[in-house]
């Protein structure tokens, strides 16, 4: 029955595909090389390296039905190409579709792509949430190294009415994009940096306590030593000048926009304490190891977990969902358990709760006015120490400043999202900005638990592995823009909340004054980092709760009545769902696409989340009771995750600290920003 329904299904595709080697001479820290030609068949040769495009520079594909599986090898529309590095150096190259326009239909999961290396497949996925193009893969071809490629698609069956897709259409560009990083510096083992257009390389210089321009020529991070590698951006008005200037130059905190830290693919192994029925006051290492490019080496999930004894030991290690494709790690239905919709290399992580100018969204011991929150949902997201957090947002609104940084814009109605760049911080429409999900937020908390994070920090010992808290709390009400600094911290797992914080993220003691000027105490600020020095990220244990996108079943909070003094709803997220009273929201915002966000499901036990439930690499069940850090989760009454505690929260706070929240806006509740380049 379902090969006769299949025969209306079709879907005619026009794909010009033009081989491109791009090369911009850019001085002497990269050597690049560029040709473009369009022939019916192309042979180019340029520093030695040789390319082939067989099949001339344009595709017809027509009439294409969906495919079974065992059908795809034979009948999906592939591309063959050949890179043949002839030269003495390595070449990394990054093959993309570019310059796509498509039909919003085919925005789908069903609709696919591959590339195979020598017949062998290195990377799938779809194109949901594509704008302008889609990085397939990012590849190293050694020095006299000759490798044939295929780029494949097709439309997957699923056993459902299709017709939705007949008569769209599909163009691209495959773009090959490649460079030799002669003298940059990497760290073996270590996926190297992915800076994304806009992106500033720093190191902190200690003597000057200031910020300045890396010479990536040289150790600028290395996470053996705690040191990882951190980037800014600046304003457009001086971004010209710090992207050409040289290494060692200063770039004041007022030039910068944003600050990041850069978290490399790892797998990871907890060896014992997993679900623990008792508060763990010196929780073990997790192991880790960082993994080459989008190379898969832990175990599989139901391994993993299948695995873990009685008394929370395991000796498998699991490759963190928060770097996998979900569709090749689960399936396509089950990206909602961790995963994007491609592997990464490593993505970026906001390097303090995300902030913003306007004083409206950080007003006096969080008593907003009936202006306030409908400001605080329009403004202009920055990342940087000593600012309070933005805060007054439901978690929608969250969500949609997060796509700011990358020009993102959000169909309220469908969940789609566009990126199309953002010039106040240099990002274009490649770079991927969102709210960090729950998996992500904790792959940041594990590393830091891991000999090259905090606990691994020699200048800490027992208790004091732990991240430090943020004690910046509510301020004084004679007083504007006080509480819930970013980046504060009480010099202690264990310090009691004051306005400003005890010490800056930079050593600096913190006394009556939104700026820390006191005398450097080593150590004590930055000891609320997740390295223990100034190179990792801060907020995580305190500050203001920071809402994830982890989400349970689909539920939006609780009931769609009760209004604020200004009529906003308050007891949800603003997003469509299921509320915990009974009934639909349906007057609110889309929910995006799965890869944004977590979802949990089943029923916990009295609020605690239990083994066969938790989202592995999430820092729920396998960290429980960690620190004595808080230990609830999400229900359908509060089903989105919250992270680190807040100010007031002492030893209960903390990276391992959970929470399940309304969604709705609150005083105290803050997020976190990740950039995927």
């Amino acid at each position: 029955m379902f090969e006769e329904k299949k025969i209306k299904r079709n879907i005619t595709f026009s794909i010009i595909a033009i081989f491109l080697l791009i090369i911009i001479l850019s001085g002497s820290t990269y050597a690049y090389f560029s040709t473009s030609e369009s022939t019916g068949i192309q042979e180019i040769t340029t520093a030695k390296l040789d390319v082939a495009f067989t099949e001339g520079d344009t595709i017809n594909y027509d009439f294409i039905v969906p495919l079974h599986e065992e059908e795809i090898n034979n009948k999906a529309y592939t591309i063959s190409f050949s890179l043949d590095n002839n030269s003495t150096d390595d070449v990394v190259s990054e093959i993309s579709f570019n310059n796509i326009v498509m039909s919003d239909e085919l925005k789908d999961t069903y609709f696919k792509w591959r590339l195979l290396e020598n017949d062998v497949v290195i990377n799938e996925g779809d194109f949901i949430g594509v704008s302008n193009s889609r990085l397939m893969d990012k590849i190293t071809i050694n020095k006299n190294e000759d490798n044939t490629y295929k780029v494949m698609l097709w439309l997957q069956e699923n056993y459902d009415n299709q017709n939705n897709l007949q008569q769209k259409s599909f163009s691209a560009n495959i773009l090959v994009e490649s460079f030799i990083k002669k003298d940059e510096y990497v760290e073996s083992g270590v996926n190297a940096p992915d800076l994304a257009n806009g992106m500033i390389p720093v190191v902190y210089n200690e003597v000057k306590n200031v910020w300045e321009k890396a010479d990536i020529t040289k150790e600028w991070y290395n996470y053996s030593k705690q040191k990882w590698a951190n980037a800014v951006t600046v304003s457009s008005i001086s971004r010209s000048k710090y992207l050409r200037a040289l290494a060692g130059t200063e770039i004041p905190m007022d030039d910068i926009n944003s600050m990041w830290v850069w978290i490399p693919r790892f797998k990871y192994n907890i060896p014992s304490n997993m679900g623990s029925s008792d508060f763990v006051s010196n929780p073990p290492e997790i192991n880790v190891i960082f993994e080459n490019g989008i190379e898969t080496t832990g175990v599989d999930e139901a391994t993993y977990r299948n695995n873990i004894s009685t008394d929370g030991t395991n000796t498998n290690y699991y490759t963190h969902p928060a770097f996998r494709d979900g569709s090749l790690v689960f399936n396509d239905s089950l990206y909602d358990i961790g995963g994007w919709n491609y592997e990464l290399e490593g993505f970026w992580v906001g390097k303090f709760e995300s902030g913003t100018s306007n004083v409206s969204c950080s007003s006096i011991v969080g008593v907003a006015t009936p202006t306030t929150e409908p400001i605080c949902n329009e403004v202009d997201p920055i990342i940087k120490p000593d600012i309070p957090a933005l805060r007054f947002q439901d978690v929608s609104s969250q969500f949609i400043t997060a796509l700011k940084f990358s020009g993102g814009v959000m169909n309220v109605e469908t969940g789609g999202i566009t990126y199309n760049g953002n010039e106040t911080f240099g990002f274009e429409g490649t770079t991927v900005s969102h709210m960090a999900k729950t998996t992500e937020w904790s792959a940041v908390a594990y590393l830091s638990q891991s000999k090259y994070g905090k606990y691994g920090n020699s200048n800490y010992s027992s208790s004091n592995k732990e991240v430090y808290i943020n004690n910046s709390g509510y301020g004084d009400t004679n007083e504007q823009g006080v509480g819930f600094y970013t980046g504060r911290s009480g010099g202690s797992p264990l310090a009691v909340s004051v306005n400003y914080g005890t010490f800056s993220y930079n050593n600096k003691t913190c006394s009556t004054s939104a700026e820390c000027t006191g005398d450097i105490v080593n150590n004590s600020g930055t000891g609320a980092s997740t390295t223990g020095n100034i190179y990792g990220v801060y907020d995580m244990n305190d500050g203001s709760w920071e809402y994830t996108m982890g989400n349970w079943d689909g539920y939006t909070g609780r009931d769609n009545t009760t209004v604020n003094q200004w009529g906003k709803k308050q007891n949800t997220s603003d997003f469509n769902g299921l509320l915990s009273v009974g009934g639909e929201k349906t007057d609110g915002i889309a929910m995006p696409e799965i890869k944004y966000y977590d979802r949990y499901s089943g029923i916990n036990t009295d609020g605690i989340i239990t083994k066969d439930l938790a989202i592995l690499g999430d820092g729920t069940w396998e960290t429980l009771r960690w620190y004595s850090d808080y230990y609830y989760t999400v229900d359908p009454s509060y089903p989105w995750m919250g992270k680190g505690g807040k100010y007031s929260y002492e030893e209960s706070g903390g990276v391992f600290a959970s929470n399940g929240q309304r969604g709705a806006s609150y005083s105290s509740s803050s997020w976190r920003a990740i950039l995927i380049p």
